[in-house]
């Protein structure tokens, strides 16, 4: 009877245990999306997110955009190559967004162009240029931006 008392015990010790030990998130930050156009990967650097995981958050506020990116060299891609946006662990169905901007500048009357996404994919210009793109969506543990560069040649 005493082994018996001893190794319940035990089990109710290392039930214990196990209760107080944190689950390791699987998303500790928000996932970075994996963009392709024309089969080539666009490189893409998250910006500024709030994101909760376990028992912990954090609110980061990246610096501007175009100092983000600007080591970044730009892919080059034809006029109106669709470009695809994927995500491991994708956002809130209708939450992921997407801006363009012109050679790294808002455009002229101080606005970002909203750019339409369908089906994780949107259309790139037909007008050549450098474009930096600033895609953004909402997940259940928080929101995240994200920028890449491209050049339509």
């Amino acid at each position: 009877m005493k082994i018996w008392g001893t190794f319940m015990v035990c089990c109710l010790c290392i039930l214990t245990l196990m209760g107080c030990n944190p689950e390791i998130p699987k998303y500790p930050k928000p996932p970075l999306p994996t963009i392709t156009a024309d089969g080539k990967k666009v490189s893409a650097v998250r910006g500024s997110y709030c994101w909760k995981s376990g028992n912990k958050g954090e609110c980061v506020d990246a610096i501007e955009s175009t100092e983000l990116v600007k080591n970044h060299q730009p892919i080059p891609v034809l006029p109106q190559t669709k470009l695809l946006i994927h995500f491991d662990y994708p956002p809130k169905g209708g939450t992921l967004k997407a801006e363009q901007w012109s050679n790294g500048k808002t455009w002229a009357d101080g606005k970002v162009k909203p750019i339409p996404i369908q089906n994780q994919s949107m259309i790139l210009p037909h007008e050549k240029g450098k474009y930096i793109y600033h895609i953004y969506g909402n997940w259940k543990e928080g929101s995240a931006s994200y920028f890449f560069v491209i050049e339509v040649r």
